[in-house]
């Protein structure tokens, strides 16, 4: 958080954080790589160095300034429950292909994919230091920004509660894996277990994509529950006493991530639910 920016940004400025880590940590990698394949190449080395140099210095200078503020107050590293990572993870990786809760057999699925999926990128990041192919390059482009992702959220959100995980807001980041497994899978892999794999992942999306019954019924129950607490706080101005009158509490612990504060500066500029109708 920068000094004087405020508190309805930070959450936002958190996500901007990740999103800018990981292309950095990606195009680290990636110049990295180039380097190594440069050998006997000057041209292509030099433009590997002065890549990195200038990834270096966009770094420095979007963190000039900055103090290490966390959007939410529950934030701990390492979590107490470590195990907790890989479930949500597996969670985030698993959102995309239709799975909406955790329980059971579902999270040691989640658990699979995760281990499945860290095992993948490992595998591929070796693979584009030793070979040159331009497969390679996107493959592990696409999934080295999914796995930075999940792990840097995971990191992040895990003290929020697993439910979490499951928000649509991170689908659009973890998809890019799943397209990488795709591409991998018809470039690299036998016929036979290409196109299963392939098959397999456009199969679960298909499902997921025309079983919109269940979104629809979450989507209403979530704009009605939220009219309810707009209306409420806006005539009690009373967090927890709107989360009993309308029995739709908008976060399990509100002052994990400073609500009061945020619903004190969105009212005092009439912004969001208080804006003038």
């Amino acid at each position: 958080m920068r000094a004087g920016e405020s508190p309805t940004t930070t959450e936002d400025r958190d996500a901007t954080i990740v999103d800018v880590e990981t292309e950095l940590a990606f195009r680290h990698t990636s110049l990295a790589a180039e380097w190594v394949h440069g050998r006997g190449d000057a041209p292509r080395r030099r433009a590997a160095v002065l890549g990195f140099a200038l990834s270096v210095v966009a770094l420095l200078a979007f963190f000039h300034g900055w103090q290490p503020i966390t959007a939410v107050d529950c934030f701990r590293f390492p979590h107490p429950r470590p195990l907790e990572y890989l479930d949500y993870v597996g969670f985030l990786l698993t959102r995309p292909l239709g799975m909406h809760r955790l329980g059971g057999g579902r999270t040691w699925l989640a658990r699979g994919v995760a281990l499945g999926m860290l095992g993948f990128a490992s595998w591929v990041t070796v693979r584009l230091f030793r070979r040159d192919e331009p497969a390679g390059r996107v493959v592990a482009l696409l999934l080295g920004l999914t796995t930075l992702f999940v792990l840097n959220t995971a990191v992040g959100r895990v003290c929020t509660g697993l439910a979490t995980g499951g928000s649509s807001r991170y689908v659009p980041y973890v998809v890019p894996g799943w397209l990488a497994v795709v591409i991998a899978a018809r470039c690299w892999a036998r016929p036979a277990l290409g196109w299963s794999v392939v098959g397999a992942v456009l199969v679960l999306i298909a499902v997921r994509t025309l079983n919109t019954r269940g979104d629809e019924e979450m989507g209403r129950h979530f704009a009605d529950g939220k009219r309810r607490w707009a209306e409420c706080y806006r005539r009690r101005h009373d967090i927890q006493g709107c989360d009993r009158e309308t029995g739709f509490p908008l976060y399990p612990n509100p002052a994990w991530t400073r609500m009061q504060e945020k619903l004190d500066f969105l009212e005092a500029r009439h912004l969001n639910l208080f804006r003038p109708q």
